[in-house]
């Protein structure tokens, strides 16, 4: 009997009509495939890893396996699902519904946050620790300023913060918005003549802990302006 096959975009997973298939996801993507697969499991995260990481997790139609981490650590596990040929066509459409749920929520940049224009969720992140410290900032503030050979350009720093009267940039590096690094450090010294100090932090590290990112800026902030006074 000839099978019957089921065309998908998603080079993960190739489904029949009436064999047992398997299809491999990262856990973003798996979680999201089972909240419509079984919507009764309260699958999240701490549980997928719990029942199925290191081993074989079954239910009547579904068996997950989890594969580790074949991109290495700290990267996000990859998980086995097989089902019978009777779940099939529910894997295919929970595959869907997956893939359309991710279009809908993911956000687009630049957006606006609070009447502001952030360009990054790190710009967001750094933006969110601000405002709880009650700190007065400018984002993605535009200047117009004279560089060193006496040529007026325009300039664009990520965050202009204000401390008491004094002025210190903080700059959220990612290679989308800061690929030339030689731009960037003669734009910071065009700014330190005018006596304006730049701190630069990595995207990443203002995604993950953009508290502490914060706290160490106006740490640096502070000692400056005392060893100033």
């Amino acid at each position: 009997m000839p099978q019957t096959a089921i065309v998908t975009k998603n080079k993960n997973i190739s489904i029949s009509n009436n064999t047992q298939q398997s299809a491999r996801f990262q856990t973003t993507k798996m979680l999201r495939v089972l909240k419509f697969l079984l919507p009764d499991e309260g699958w999240d995260k701490n549980k997928l890893h719990k029942e199925a990481g290191g081993k074989t997790y079954t239910f009547q139609h579904v068996t997950i396996r989890g594969l580790g981490q074949p991109n290495g650590s700290g990267t996000e596990y990859l998980w086995e699902i097989t089902v019978d040929e009777q779940w099939a066509r529910q894997l295919f459409e929970a595959n869907n519904k997956a893939d359309a749920e991710l279009v809908v929520k993911a956000e687009v940049y630049p957006k606006i946050w609070n009447g502001i224009v952030l360009r990054s969720p790190a710009e967001v992140a750094i933006a969110e620790a601000l405002q709880q410290q009650g700190v007065l900032f400018f984002a993605n503030a535009r200047c117009r300023l004279c560089n060193r050979l006496g040529q007026l350009e325009t300039s664009e720093t990520d965050f202009l913060i204000v401390r008491k009267g004094v002025l210190r940039i903080l700059e959220v590096d990612g290679k989308t918005f800061h690929p030339d690094a030689s731009i960037d450090y003669k734009r910071d010294r065009t700014f330190a003549k005018e006596g304006i100090q730049t701190s630069r932090f990595t995207a990443s590290e203002c995604l993950k802990n953009p508290g502490e990112v914060v706290k160490e800026f106006l740490e640096l902030f502070d000692s400056c302006n005392h060893g100033c006074a």
